[in-house]
């Protein structure tokens, strides 16, 4: 009977025989309704019996059964109708990914299209757009969504623009919205704004976000000069920036026959003079900085032993009498960095951390980071051949990574020429090694 069917399936383990066989006893409605309540009171699904919703002409059981039909799985990632609804997260049609880091060659667009270079991302953010072809409108979520994508992008102004389309009140997501809204203030310069918001999350119990906010403060505590310690200490971006500020840095320039010296974490230098002929060595090279360790075999016209003062970043030195009205190659040596250098007009100071790929550009007279300055970079691959690496600008702290791409590409460079561009502060031209693998 059926009151003996319903005995035996709240009597047993449903996972243990076939409940298709009863299938046959679904034409009759009441029993048909008995048994889809107590099989979601057993949290068991039958598709063969959900069927019969239709045969009896129940919306709310019909919604339930066509989500797991074939018919389903042909209407595209989206759906929203009284009896199919189609959630591309929820069907595993869709998943959002994210990306720690993804770092984009290129700045600019090249040729007529936008193109993204990472094939993996390449297919992500595809399958995004076409998720939300099939939407009549974008919801908060998928505008969060796609602001982030833009962002991966480096596409700000239109990342702001969707930002702005947003109201905080009509979404779930708070916190990816607020952390978004701490990212883009710092494009925005409303560094107020940045530390009111990453201060509500300083004691937030989940860690992740915990301390992406604390990273967020430590980066104002950075640009007001003041110590800030690692937040997290299995991160390895910034074990590396934490490696980086401890490792030696120098560099110098020369202006109106004076040298000045930029040092971080370095006691004394050795100074090199050479006089030489410009005239002679640019008309047998035109890339002269590219052939200046030429005079590491050549005995200098003067050497001088300097102590760097402590506490200080900079040292001013006047270019000895004997060599005034002459044409000098300057090298400076510390800590087995060696640097050679001619006449640029700039007012940047640049140093570069050859070990981890990084440089810092600051104004010269200030000594305040400058961000928004422009860097190319160029490599000179080990077969010879040399070709566009990378290019895009500092950071609010003035720091640029030109050695980091997704892929391996760096393995194969054997010498970087970076040209680091300001329209207000002039242009200086560095050439670096990778760094030590």
């Amino acid at each position: 009977t059926d009151g003996e069917v319903l005995d035996y399936l709240k009597n047993n383990n449903p996972g243990r025989f076939d409940i298709g066989k009863i299938a046959f006893r679904m034409k009759n409605k009441s029993f048909f309704q008995k048994t889809v309540k107590l099989l979601k009171n057993l949290m068991v699904y039958d598709n063969t019996i959900w069927s019969y919703g239709i045969f009896h002409n129940d919306p709310k059981i019909i919604s339930e059964y066509l989500p797991n039909t074939d018919f389903a799985k042909n209407c595209g990632y989206y759906a929203d109708s009284p009896i199919l609804k189609i959630d591309p997260f929820e069907m595993g049609l869709y998943e959002h990914l994210e990306y720690k880091p993804l770092i984009n060659p290129r700045a600019h667009i090249v040729g007529n299209k936008r193109k993204i270079l990472n094939n993996r991302f390449f297919r992500q953010y595809t399958k995004f757009m076409e998720v939300l072809r099939y939407k009549p409108e974008l919801t908060p979520d998928d505008l969060i969504e796609t602001v982030y994508y833009l962002l991966l992008q480096d596409r700000i102004d239109e990342a702001l623009a969707f930002f702005k389309r947003i109201r905080r009140e009509t979404i779930d997501t708070i916190i990816q919205y607020d952390y978004l809204k701490t990212y883009l203030d710092f494009y925005l310069g409303n560094l107020k704004a940045v530390r009111d918001t990453a201060e509500k999350y300083v004691k937030y119990p989940v860690p992740r976000w915990r301390k992406r906010f604390k990273a967020a403060l430590a980066l104002l505590d950075k640009l007001e000069g003041k110590k800030t310690k690692i937040i997290d200490s299995k991160d390895r971006q910034e074990q590396m920036e934490a490696l980086a500020a401890t490792e030696p840095a120098l560099d110098f320039r020369i202006e109106n026959r004076s040298i000045y010296i930029t040092y971080k974490n370095i006691e004394k230098c050795r100074i090199n003079y050479y006089t030489m002929d410009i005239e002679l060595l640019f008309s047998k090279n035109p890339f002269m900085k590219q052939n200046s360790e030429q005079f590491t075999f050549i005995r200098p016209g003067r050497f001088d032993m300097v102590d760097l003062p402590s506490g200080k970043t900079e040292l001013r030195l006047e270019i000895p009498n004997e060599f005034s009205g002459s044409n000098l190659m300057v090298e400076i040596t510390a800590k087995g960095i060696r640097k050679f250098q001619t006449i640029y007009s700039n007012s940047m100071d640049v140093r570069i951390i050859e070990n981890y790929g990084r440089l810092a550009v600051s104004e010269k007279l200030t000594q305040k980071p400058l961000a928004g300055v422009y860097v190319k970079v160029y490599a000179r691959m080990k077969g010879g051949k040399t070709e566009f690496y990378k290019d895009g600008y500092t950071d609010v702290l003035g720091r640029f990574d030109y050695a980091s791409l997704t892929s391996d590409k760096v393995d194969s460079v054997e010498k970087f020429a970076l040209l680091i561009m300001s329209d207000v502060n002039g242009a200086v031209i560095r050439e670096t090694y990778p760094p030590k693998r």
